[in-house]
């Protein structure tokens, strides 16, 4: 008896400090430093102590630029969840206030947040809070700016298991119409309560998808969806946690080549103008099928004595008096 009572003691003991642990594995925010191996840069980030309140030894930092230049944090995450985002700077007069830190989840943009690094510097600013999955977390800050940007430190906070995913709506399609027999085209779908692992599905079945935002995901179609007239259904898949699929909208394949769209873009109305004037026209065109190249042919008014131009944005002198109609044709491939 004493033995089966001492056995059952020191299994609770070990029991306790197994959830003690996993416990502390969330419990504190994670920092990781400019000169952290999590941290790596493109382009030429010189290190300074110059500014006060940099965290750690020291600060890397860029002027401005163009996008070329990035400082990147690339952060194991190892369990799916809700976390938050803080972001570490130092102040100076020369600071942007548009510095630019992308977060990416395994290669998956999720969000582009815009910080003035002329204030609140030596302290953590929240980028946001995100829901992410188990994978890669990159912080990447840009020189694409108004000013030096600083890259000093970002800390890394998981807060609780990961919501439910809800269900998605989906309100349009572009294109929704194409002609029989095309290529593999991108489809743009727009609707409602999109996450990172929505998949756009036809008739079914799943089509590679790029999550856009919560409002707008991209999906590949393939040839073979389009070999024959037809129509078919298209949905967005969310998955677990919580997730589902939502209604349908219709997609329709069909025979020979649709007309492209045409427009006439500028001048948007009539123009009043004196004998000799010039005016500067714009246009273009879509083609629902697309069927590319689109060629353009102005033709400038009966009796104007103008030559008709193939140029999509052609200029055009008016060298006689009365009243002439411009009509644009757009005509696909």
């Amino acid at each position: 008896m004493l033995f089966g009572r001492g056995s059952v003691s020191h299994y609770c003991r070990v029991l306790a400090i197994i959830v003690l642990c996993c416990f502390s594995a969330f419990a504190h925010a994670l920092i990781y430093d400019n000169l952290d191996a999590e941290f790596s840069t493109v382009g030429t980030w010189p290190t300074s102590t110059k500014q006060a309140g940099y965290y750690g030894a020291n600060y890397a930092y860029s002027p401005a630029g163009v996008g070329n230049q990035t400082a990147t944090w690339n952060i194991s995450i190892g369990a799916d969840g809700q976390y938050t985002i803080d972001a570490h700077w130092t102040t100076d007069t020369t600071r942007a206030t548009n510095a630019p830190y992308t977060i990416y989840n395994n290669d998956v943009f999720i969000a582009t947040v815009l910080v003035d690094q002329k204030i609140n510097g030596g302290v953590f600013n929240r980028l946001g809070e995100y829901t992410l999955q188990a994978g890669t977390l990159s912080i990447v800050l840009s020189d694409n700016a108004n000013g030096h940007v600083s890259a000093d430190a970002v800390q890394v906070d998981y807060l609780a298991p990961p919501l439910d995913n809800p269900v998605p709506t989906i309100s349009a399609i572009d294109p929704n119409t194409i002609s029989e027999g095309g290529p593999d085209f991108q489809l743009t779908v727009t609707g409602t309560n999109f996450v990172n692992g929505s998949v756009v599905r036809w008739n079914g079945s799943d089509r590679i998808t790029s999550y856009v935002s919560s409002t707008q995901l991209t999906a590949t179609m393939l040839a073979v969806d389009i070999s024959v007239a037809d129509t078919s259904t298209l949905t967005v898949f969310n998955p677990l946690p919580g997730g589902g699929e939502s209604a349908s909208l219709t997609f329709t394949v069909v025979v020979g080549n649709l007309p492209p769209d045409g427009l006439i873009n500028s001048p948007a109305g009539p123009v009043s103008i004196l004998t000799g004037d010039s005016i500067g026209f714009m246009g273009s065109g879509t083609d629902p099928d697309n069927h590319l190249p689109l060629t353009y042919l102005w033709n400038f008014g009966a009796g104007s004595g103008i030559l008709d131009s193939i140029l999509q944005n052609p200029v055009a002198q008016f060298n006689s008096e009365g009243v002439f109609t411009v009509t644009l044709t757009v005509t696909d491939a």
